[in-house]
């Protein structure tokens, strides 16, 4: 994305982008309700807010549009809030996955130590 353009404006162009490259939007015709940043910027900003990372934000959003199913009546997202959940499921996977990283840290270094003890 270009430097000049906000993280919500990444957001839309992210979201309309995937969401015109969905095959069950695609077999029933062009996405016809593109998403705008003005409506969406309060839901990003709260989620930027609360600290959650703009990748995760954008892998969430990115994932959402992926299983997105349109129907004769719901080709289109009509709000950003359709995200919420999966961008906070992204959240969690992405802080369970660090934990996880932690939690093997601390066992390499035990395991480390452990051998280095044994090699005196």
């Amino acid at each position: 994305f270009p430097m000049t353009m906000d993280f919500a404006t990444q957001c839309v162009v992210a979201a309309n982008t995937a969401l015109n490259a969905n095959p069950t939007v695609n077999a029933l015709g062009a996405y016809r309700n593109p998403l705008t940043a003005s409506k969406a910027r309060a839901v990003v900003e709260g989620w930027v807010g609360e600290g959650i990372p703009e990748s995760v934000v954008l892998g969430g959003i990115q994932g959402a549009c992926q299983r997105f199913q349109a129907s004769p009546g719901n080709l289109t997202v009509g709000s950003f809030k359709y995200f919420d959940g999966a961008v906070r499921k992204e959240w969690e996977k992405a802080k369970a996955g660090d934990a996880e990283v932690g939690h093997q840290q601390v066992i390499r270094a035990a395991l480390e130590a452990e051998y280095h003890r044994e090699e005196r």
